[in-house]
């Protein structure tokens, strides 16, 4: 393969890597999209000059008891580096939309169908512990980088797991939430 004068592949290597990086820009859109358009994100230092980039910022929320140094608003959604240099861990309404996230991005990889054996190996266990089994297969099994906070929120093993639970084998009702409970209660005392 031949250089040009800048030291670049040019029998088609660069065209390829550039179709690449914009298939992977769009893949992005589509997975992170949110219809309200609004993606909001939690400062973990004091806001200030350099504590968030300024692309995209919409708004500043001032701190409350559950975000210390309150929250960031964009109209877009931050890339993984944003994230990290940052410090910013993305606020969601609730855990079944990172979830969503993470379903969206393993579909099509060997990691689905290693969900579909870990679901079927569960299914006859009780709820609590196919919640937990779900739960540290989606943080273990992440679809981005770094650190878990930074890719699903604030949320842990129980609330992907739940998450996880609705969405493949059915809602659960208060009678299963109030059982669970007593069951960890009883295994604690």
């Amino acid at each position: 393969k031949q250089l040009d004068s800048h030291g670049l592949q040019y029998l088609g290597e660069a065209k390829k890597l550039e179709d690449w990086e914009i298939e992977n820009e769009e893949d992005w859109k589509k997975r992170t999209d949110r219809p309200d358009g609004i993606f909001t994100y939690e400062l973990q230092r004091p806001y200030g000059q350099g504590s968030n980039p300024t692309s995209g910022f919409k708004e500043y929320k001032e701190p409350s008891p559950a975000h210390a140094f309150g929250l960031v608003i964009y109209s877009r959604p931050l890339k993984d580096k944003e994230k990290y240099n940052y410090s910013l861990v993305p606020v969601f309404e609730d855990a079944s939309e990172p979830y969503s996230q993470w379903k969206a991005a393993i579909e099509k990889t060997a990691i689905h169908d290693e969900l579909l054996a870990t679901l079927k190996a569960a299914k006859n266990k009780p709820i609590e512990s196919v919640i937990e089994t779900l739960g540290a297969f989606i943080l273990n099994n992440a679809h981005e980088d770094g650190n878990l906070e930074f890719v699903f929120g604030r949320y842990g093993i129980q609330e992907l797991g739940m998450a996880a639970y609705e969405a493949l084998i059915g809602k659960i009702s208060f009678l299963d939430e109030l059982i669970m409970q007593l069951k960890i209660e009883l295994e604690l005392a």
